[in-house]
C-alpha cells in the first residue's frame, strides 16, 4: 500500500482485476457444465452456492425431460478408471454410431471429460503402445482420436465428475446477454466503509438444442 493512513485506491488493482476475471471465468465454465437451480448433484455431489445460479448441460441431459431422448454408454463400467478409460470412450463412440448416426456427418464432433479423465485416457493410450500415433495432441485436446473423426476435449467443468458427454459442438448452446458482459466490472472506494468494493454483473445460460444426439456416460 501507499504511505500514509488516506489508501483510497488498490496499488495493485491490475494485478487484482485480472484475477477476478480469471475466476468468473472459471465460475461460467462450471455453471455451463454443471449448474443446477435446484441444487441437483450433477456429478461432483450437490450443486450449491453459485452453482445453483443457473441450470447446465448435465442437469438439463438428466434431471428435465430431456434425459428421455439422451443415449446412455457405458453401463457396464464404474467409474472412471484408467484401465477402463479405452473401453469407455470406445463405447460411447460405438453408441453414437449405433443410436445417433445422423451426426456422424456433423462438423466439430467433441467427446468432452474432466481433466483428471482425460489424463487417464493419455496414460491408458501410452501403456497400450498407441503413444507413437500421432492424433495431433494440443492443449488437453486430441483432434481425430484414433483414426476416428472424434475430438477428444478435456474442461473445466466436467472437473471432480466422470461424466463424458459426446455431440457436435454446435448442439450446445451457450446464451448471454453481452458476449463480454463478465469482464465489465465496477470498482470505487466507499469512504463510509472505508471499503473498496468489486461489482461483476452478468448473464449466461446453457442449453442442448438436440438431446436425441448426445451420448451421455454417466460414471
Amino acid at each position: 500500500m501507499r504511505a500514509g493512513s488516506y489508501n483510497e485506491q488498490l496499488p495493485f488493482e491490475q494485478v487484482y482485476t485480472e484475477e477476478k476475471v480469471e475466476k468468473i471465468q472459471a465460475l461460467i465454465e462450471d455453471l455451463f457444465w454443471r449448474g443446477s437451480k435446484s441444487g441437483n448433484n450433477t456429478g461432483a455431489g450437490a450443486a450449491t452456492g453459485n452453482l445453483t445460479l443457473c441450470n447446465g448441460i448435465i442437469n438439463t441431459l438428466e434431471f428435465t425431460s430431456a434425459s428421455a431422448s439422451v443415449i446412455v454408454a457405458g453401463a457396464s463400467f464404474s467409474g472412471f478408471n484408467k484401465s477402463d478409460s479405452i473401453a469407455i470412450i470406445d463405447a460411447v463412440i460405438t453408441a453414437a454410431n449405433t443410436s445417433a448416426s445422423d451426426i456422424l456427418g456433423q462438423d466439430n464432433l467433441n467427446i468432452y471429460l474432466s481433466y483428471g479423465n482425460f489424463t487417464k485416457l493419455m496414460q491408458a493410450l501410452r501403456e497400450a503402445n498407441y503413444f507413437h500415433y500421432d492424433s495431433n495432441f494440443g492443449d488437453f485436446r486430441v483432434n481425430q482420436y484414433l483414426g476416428t473423426n472424434w475430438n477428444i476435449i478435456a474442461v473445466r467443468g466436467l472437473n471432480g465428475t466422470n461424466k463424458v458427454v459426446a455431440t457436435y459442438a454446435a448442439n450446445l448452446y451457450y446464451g448471454v446477454d453481452l458476449e463480454n458482459d463478465f469482464e465489465t466490472f465496477e470498482m470505487w472506494y466507499e469512504r463510509f466503509q472505508d471499503l473498496v468494493y468489486f461489482r461483476s454483473k452478468f448473464k449466461v445460460g446453457a442449453q442442448v438444442a438436440f438431446p436425441e444426439f448426445i451420448v451421455e456416460y454417466k460414471g
